[in-house]
């Protein structure tokens, strides 16, 4: 399962969203990963990627990374942006070509 962390460095107001999962092997690999953010939490069933797949966050914002981007998505904080809270949610997109087949796996987000 993936997994995503956060933290932010107040030093150079910057926020760091780490989403870890496996690289793949035996013909599924990881194609990229995606971060969903928004400003409120909800449950909202996506059934076309999988029959258990939830949705946690409103979709204001949807960032996609490649594997060759890394696993970690920086996101600069302007000094004087007002105080709230991110809720972000993380994916990893793979492919199979056992049966030729695209798999993504969810991870639970949490609000940063």
């Amino acid at each position: 399962m993936p997994s995503l962390a956060g933290k932010f460095d107040p030093t150079n107001c910057t926020m760091y969203l780490d989403l870890s999962a496996f690289g793949g092997c035996c013909n599924t690999f990881l194609r990229n990963r995606i971060f969903a953010f928004g400003v409120r939490q909800t449950s909202l069933p996506v059934p076309f990627i999988g029959p258990k797949c939830v949705l946690l966050t409103s979709n204001e914002l949807f960032d996609v990374l490649p594997v060759a981007a890394g696993s970690t998505l920086q996101i600069p904080v302007p000094p004087a942006a007002p105080a709230g809270t991110l809720y972000a949610q993380g994916a990893a997109h793979y492919f199979t070509t056992i049966g030729l087949s695209m798999l993504a796996l969810l991870s639970l987000g949490a609000g940063a």
